[in-house]
Formats: structure tokens, sequence, C-alpha cells
């Protein structure tokens, strides 16, 4: 919608052309044959220009209804880690690590990152919730990142933030001398505006 004051604009300035126009071709005594071909092309030009910027917009409008759906399902996902810690029978303590997966398709190759520890959830089903413990206490804030790949095969991150970031590689694999996928989202950050989403 933002593109159509442009639209308005270039209408706006075609109708100022054509108005000059004819007052300059009335002024040097155009007959009314010039004046007519004057109004054509003049109006021509505007027509051309109107239509490529309408043009301009569906296509704006199309890339951006694209990029919801594609995002439609990673928006889905969540996660958190449970208020207490809990102590398992040999004393050692352990915390709920949480992935539900809202959406009515699975994700797969899902992980977490708790505090900076990577811990695997799998593949978690159509409207699941996932429980994994993680041995440890966790900082309070906990820094709990989650990534996984959505039904489609897109990769996605979702920072401890909120910023929900597509990434290039899925966020279990394993990249020998490059970076791995949370620190790929990481990257996408503007240091400068930390909770700001960054740019599709």
């Amino acid at each position: 919608m933002r593109q159509l004051p442009s639209v308005v604009g270039v209408g706006a300035l075609a109708g100022a052309i054509v108005g000059a126009a004819a007052v300059a071709a009335l002024r040097a005594g155009a007959g009314a044959g010039n004046l007519a071909e004057w109004f054509q092309g003049v109006g021509t030009v505007g027509a051309l220009l109107v239509t490529y910027l309408l043009l301009r917009h569906e296509l704006a409008t199309r890339r951006a209804e694209r990029e919801r759906d594609t995002r439609d399902q990673a928006t889905k996902v969540s996660a958190w880690v449970d208020d207490l810690p809990r102590q398992t029978a040999g004393g050692e303590t352990i915390v709920g690590v949480n992935v539900q997966n809202a959406s009515s398709s699975p994700i797969f190759g899902c992980c977490v990152r708790v505090d900076g520890a990577k811990m695997d959830m799998g593949m978690i089903p159509a409207d699941r919730t996932i429980t994994r413990w993680h041995a440890g206490e966790v900082r309070e804030p906990t820094r709990l990142d989650v990534g996984f790949s959505d039904s489609s095969l897109n990769h996605w991150v979702r920072l401890h933030r909120g910023q929900l970031v597509r990434i290039s590689v899925p966020a279990n694999a394993i990249i020998v001398g490059g970076p791995q996928a949370f620190d790929e989202a990481d990257q996408q950050i503007d240091p400068e505006r930390p909770f700001a989403q960054p740019q599709a």
C-alpha cells in the first residue's frame, strides 16, 4: 500500500504536464490538431508511467505475501525453560527445556541453544510440545534459542530476544570450517538494534 501515493503523485504530475503543454501550445498558436496531438502524446506517457508504478506495487505486494506465507509455520514455533529446576534421584540438577510446534505440520532437525550449550530436540509433530532435560542450573535471564527446519525445508532460528531469522543451513548441522546455524542467525542481528527484526 505504500506505493499508492507514488501512483497518485505521478497521475497529478502527468495532469500538470498536460495542462502546461496545453497552455504552451495555445500561446504558441497551435491549432486544434496540434493540441490534440500534444494531449495524446502526454497522455500516453502518463499512462505508461502509471502502469509501470502499478506493476511495481503489484510485484512488491506478491513478494510480501510469499514471504508471509513462507514464515507462517515458523512463527508458530516457540521455546521456553521451566521456571523451577528439579533434582534427579542421583542428586543432579536438571531443568526442563520445552519446544512447542503449534503449526499444522511437523518441524525437523530441531535443536536448542541453552546459554550456549546445544541440545538436540529431533522432529516435533504438528501441534505438539516436546520437553528435554538440560543438566545443570541455567542463568537468569536464560538465553534460549531454538532452530529448526519447517515442512518446506526452510531453515529458521528463533533467537532469545524473539527475532525469527531465516538461515541457510539446518540448525542441527555441524559445519566444518564455517559458522554454525546459530552463529549465522546472530550475525544477522544489528548490534546497534539488538531487539529489531532483521530484514528478510
